[in-house]
């Protein structure tokens, strides 16, 4: 199955160079008193030097989730990657299966997709590197019992979790989900189960109706249920990681980062700066430590989703040597 195309935005390419280029050195032969000599290494030089980065059609998929395609038109347009690419061309992704088959089959340079999708697919072939990455917004497991005293002290809610069910509309194979098992399994809860539903209210009526305990949810949503603790906190707490669960990947092919790593580079800038400090998105290198822990801790208990215990370093894009 195949994306539809969201839109095709053609842009003049401006002269200059690309903001914050980095390309290769030329060859400088040694020179000597000989004009002649002095004269040739001149021209060398300047046969070398490297050329502003740019591609004259750039090609990028991105999942149908509310407000993702809107904030990729905005990186689209935006001057950095204007100077970049002539064209850019979005396509959208509705269905995990087409997740799966936009990262393996390579006909896309950029894919946006969930973190640990885009690890399977690696883990499996794909020759895919990851170029930048977001977190998820904060999310809390809400129930009837007591907000704790003391978020730091884990037994002040495993009580109210122990042999219970705790419903979510999260997807079985979301990083919060997945986060969510390997948080109750290190607090010996292995016997706590993740129930899912088709929506929040779903999850609501599940402890209203005492079929769970408490729900995972956002910690934004209305709700008359005391939060039990914070999910992104407890992950820091329990793994000794930072407070961030990663969310969506920057997903490029191995050859277009070989190939063009400096308009990789400017489309991770400008969609880092439309993003904000709100929708903080890093790039790989910056995040390369973290998520390296993320994926060993999550491999734990879920290698079946991320395809290994651990995460190759090759996965993620590195700076130029």
């Amino acid at each position: 199955m195949f994306p539809k195309r969201l839109a095709l935005i053609t842009a003049v390419c401006a002269s200059g160079a690309l903001l914050a280029a980095c390309g290769g050195e030329g060859a400088q032969e040694e020179t000597t008193t000989s004009s002649a000599t002095a004269t040739e290494t001149t021209q060398t030089t300047e046969t070398t030097e490297a050329a502003p980065d740019h591609v004259e059609r750039l090609t990028a998929a991105v999942p149908e989730l509310r407000g993702v395609p809107e904030f990729a038109q905005k990186v689209a347009d935006s001057e950095a990657v204007r100077e970049a690419a002539d064209d850019v061309a979005i396509d959208t992704w509705a269905d995990d299966s087409e997740t799966d088959h936009l990262l393996a089959d390579g006909e896309h340079d950029i894919v946006v997709a969930p973190v640990q999708k885009a690890a399977r697919a690696f883990h499996e072939g794909a020759d895919i590197r990851l170029a930048g990455a977001t977190f998820w917004q904060p999310l809390v497991v809400a129930g009837l019992g007591e907000t704790p005293e003391d978020p730091n002290d884990a037994s002040q809610w495993t009580g109210e979790l122990a042999g219970e069910k705790i419903a979510t509309a999260l997807p079985e194979d979301s990083v919060p989900t997945l986060a969510l098992r390997h948080i109750l399994d290190r607090n010996e809860l292995q016997d706590t189960e993740i129930m899912h539903v088709a929506d929040t209210a779903a999850a609501q009526a599940a402890v209203d109706e005492g079929e769970a305990a408490a729900m995972l949810t956002y910690a934004a949503t209305d709700t008359d249920l005391n939060h039990l603790f914070k999910l992104q906190d407890e992950w820091a707490r329990t793994t000794g990681s930072l407070p961030r669960l990663p969310s969506l990947g920057v997903i490029v092919t191995a050859d277009f980062a070989e190939e063009h790593r400096d308009v990789v580079r400017t489309v991770v800038r400008a969609a880092s700066d439309e993003a904000g400090e709100d929708r903080e998105l890093l790039p790989g290198r910056e995040v390369s430590s973290e998520l390296g822990r993320f994926y060993e801790n999550i491999g734990q208990t879920a290698e079946d989703v991320i395809g290994a215990r651990t995460i190759d370093p090759e996965f993620f894009l590195k700076r130029r040597a």
